[in-house]
């Protein structure tokens, strides 16, 4: 079914430009070695977030950020 909906260049640019989540799945679909966690789609909602200026995420130790 991806492969139907990312079948032409335009498309998989067009669904990256509007999406980070669809970026990741995209392009770097290779670093992705888990399923990603439900936080880390709240979190890609909120950098999408034009009203939004500033944001700062705090996550305990071990919670699937990168250093």
């Amino acid at each position: 079914m991806i492969a139907k909906i990312t079948d032409t260049q335009e498309r998989r640019k067009e669904l990256a430009e509007r999406s980070l989540a669809w970026f990741i799945v995209l392009y770097l679909s290779h670093y992705l070695k888990a399923a990603t966690p439900d936080f880390h789609y709240k979190i890609f909602q909120s950098l999408e977030d034009d009203k939004i200026n500033t944001l700062e995420l705090i996550a305990f130790r071990g919670s699937a950020k990168s250093t």
